[in-house]
């Protein structure tokens, strides 16, 4: 993987440091990271509660699968 190269991601939930870690591992390599996620209610993604590391480019889940089709499977 070279650094030009964008990797895309999603999340559910509230992010714990381990993610938060693995998240700034690809941006201090030099990559570009899409987090993909749903907006919590009440709370916009601009927002420091999210703790999203610098450099990480959130999006917008709902551009991909509306959050009313998403579902968790509990097993």
């Amino acid at each position: 993987m070279n650094s030009s190269e964008i990797v895309n991601g999603f999340w559910h939930g509230t992010l714990t440091p381990l993610q938060i870690i693995s998240l700034k591992s690809f941006v201090e390599n030099g990559h570009t990271y899409k987090l993909w996620m749903y907006p919590t209610e009440g709370l916009k993604f601009s927002e420091p509660k999210l703790s999203i590391p610098s450099g990480i480019e959130v999006c917008d889940a709902n551009e991909i699968i509306p959050f009313r089709h998403f579902f968790k499977h509990w097993t």
